[in-house]
């Protein structure tokens, strides 16, 4: 049996062979060590079959340079999630700060002490491996959540089919169905948000009516209004919302309804008790929403409102809602900002993208044309 297959596989790239022997000396009775005493060999290692799990990279070096070979290495995605340590003589601050502004974790400087390069290699590669664990587990998690959540969708439609089933019974079974599909949403979501993160989420960018997404947030989030006494109006172009209404954007709908549920639950749960929310859509060039309500952001988060695990006030509350927003909203080609004051209260107004041509063939149609 080949112990080195079990062991984590560590790559030293140097062109000095005693900086080599030093690093092995220190790594091998732990690690798979293998070396390159140049830049263009050390790309060749890292992009076979079987890459390294994290790379001691040397900065001086003739041909590529480890700047170059680190460059190269976080810029394609075969290669990017691989944890870089640089391994220098260099102590110029300039220096440290370049190779980490192109992805590497870290420094060791030479000359090398063995207790120190052996923690160091042990604590990233650890992060690496809970992080790994952390986003196969996440990916099991909302996998197995769709097929349970199949029944609670399904089965209300086949019960409703029953005649003896009364209006009570079946606004019920309207509400299961709801919180099935709002289920639904929050795991496809979740795992759009984790493509986001890692870069490698590709929008399918659709012409849709953003009013029939906001009648079912209406709906999904009545209950919580209602128990906090606070009214939720909608209004496009100053006008009351009505079944005809319409507004057609380009983005993704999924996304769209993710972030616009989070950014009005996140209003009404800031609000003042007997209040109201205003959810305001102006057409223009551009489609811009603005979500308002009366409670101002407090003033230690008003400057990272939209960073992740922000949150303040809320039990339970995990700072992921206006950071995925931001994440979605952006994702579809938008923006989104937010200002908050005593006085006015706190907007947050999101901008996308208008599907000109449908809104144009929209108005012909109410038109009757």
């Amino acid at each position: 049996m080949d112990v080195n297959k079990s062991r984590p596989k560590v790559l030293i790239v140097d062109d000095a062979p005693e900086n080599i022997h030093v690093l092995l000396k220190a790594l091998k009775q732990d690690y798979a060590v293998i070396a390159a005493t140049s830049g263009e060999k050390a790309l060749e290692v890292a992009f076979s079959d079987i890459p390294p799990q994290i790379i001691l990279l040397d900065i001086i070096m003739p041909g590529i340079d480890g700047y170059e070979v680190c460059r190269r290495l976080k810029n394609s995605p075969k290669t990017a999630d691989i944890p870089i340590i640089f391994v220098t003589a260099l102590e110029d601050a300039v220096d440290e700060t370049k190779g980490l502004s192109l992805g590497a974790i870290d420094y060791i400087t030479k000359p090398f002490n063995p207790n120190i390069v052996r923690a160091r290699v042990g604590n990233h590669l650890q992060l690496v491996e809970a992080m790994r664990i952390k986003d196969d587990v996440d990916r099991m998690m909302r996998h197995d959540l769709k097929n349970p959540l199949s029944v609670v969708i399904t089965n209300p439609c086949i019960i409703k089919l029953s005649k003896e089933i009364g209006e009570i019974e079946c606004s019920m079974l309207d509400d299961i169905e709801l919180a099935g599909y709002t289920m639904l949403n929050m795991i496809n979501s979740s795992l759009d948000l984790f493509k986001i993160e890692k870069g490698s989420y590709r929008p399918e960018l659709i012409s849709f009516n953003i009013i029939e997404k906001l009648q079912l947030i209406d709906r999904q989030l009545s209950p919580l209004a209602e128990a906090m006494d606070i009214k939720i109006k909608f209004s496009l172009d100053e006008n009351k919302l009505n079944k005809s209404s319409f507004c057609y954007v380009i983005g993704v709908e999924l996304l769209f309804y993710a972030a616009i549920s989070n950014l009005t639950k996140n209003a009404l749960e800031a609000s003042p008790e007997g209040a109201e929310v205003r959810i305001a859509i102006k057409s223009s060039e551009v489609c811009e929403l603005e979500i308002h309500n009366k409670g101002m952001v407090p003033e230690q988060l008003q400057n990272n409102f939209f960073d992740k695990y922000v949150t303040s006030g809320k039990e339970g509350g995990t700072g992921l809602g206006t950071y995925s927003a931001k994440l979605f909203i952006e994702a579809m080609g938008g923006s989104i900002n937010m200002n908050t004051s005593e006085n006015t209260g706190t907007s947050v107004v999101v901008k996308i993208p208008m599907d000109r041509c449908s809104n144009k063939e929209s108005t012909n149609n109410a038109s009757g044309l």
